[in-house]
């Protein structure tokens, strides 16, 4: 019963499976590679977001414990459907499929981030102030590398220099918030790093969504960049 949580697992599931759904155009592969890619970063933002409520919602030591381990079961389940879709992409069904690809239309992208993102609105909303999700440090430092990528790129790179800008800015704001904490100002910086990596990642997340179906989606290597996203999301736990 530690591993069941229905709150958890709706969290999880429910942009995951939109996305099958509407961006999968009928081809087995592209959903076991969908499952694979999202699984991961949506299970670690979800957590995210449980961490970042602990840390200003909870001061009792003894609902820490309790309550880590309900934020860490979003991971859990997203890291058991990454790997599923890894697997599954391997077997024959997905080999046989030769569906080809065409270019997706905009109502389907703009629902799938349009369900993702009332899915963190709703979870950020939960019990707690949504006040503690905006901090200017964070935002500043993730803007900052998001808009250089931006200019410096030529169009064919800039999903994966955006990507790779997204991840760095993350891994800045988590550097510079435990600095902050170790400074002596506990609750800024925890909020900075939290908030950095959360920006990110959900940054992240709608870019992979929109890229889907068209070429330069190739270019992220979402199965690699995930990896870096879990080294940098262990080392802030």
């Amino acid at each position: 019963m530690y591993f069941l949580n229905t709150i958890s697992a709706i969290i999880v599931l429910f942009p995951i499976l939109v996305a099958v759904a509407l961006l999968s155009q009928g081809s087995w592969r592209l959903r076991f590679t969908l499952t694979r890619d999202l699984g991961i970063p949506i299970g670690v933002i979800c957590a995210l977001i449980g961490m970042t409520q602990m840390i200003v919602g909870i001061d009792d030591g003894d609902v820490v414990g309790p309550a880590t381990a309900v934020m860490l079961t979003t991971i859990f389940y997203g890291g058991i459907l990454s790997a599923a879709g890894y697997f599954l992409a391997e077997t024959k069904l997905a080999a046989a499929d030769h569906h080809g690809l065409v270019p997706l239309s905009f109502w389907r992208t703009a629902v799938v981030v349009t369900g993702f993102t009332l899915t963190l609105l709703t979870a950020m909303f939960f019990g707690v102030q949504a006040e503690i999700f905006l901090n200017k440090v964070a935002a500043l430092i993730c803007g900052l590398a998001s808009v250089v990528a931006l200019l410096v790129s030529s169009p064919s790179r800039r999903p994966t220099n955006l990507s790779r800008a997204l991840l760095f800015s993350s891994m800045v704001a988590v550097v510079a918030g435990l600095i902050m904490l170790f400074a002596g100002d506990k609750d800024s910086g925890l909020l900075v790093a939290a908030n950095g990596l959360l920006y990110g990642l959900v940054g992240y997340v709608i870019l992979y969504i929109w890229c889907v179906g068209r070429p330069e989606g190739d270019t992220i290597n979402a199965s690699l960049t995930n990896w870096h996203w879990m080294e940098v999301t262990g080392f802030f736990i």
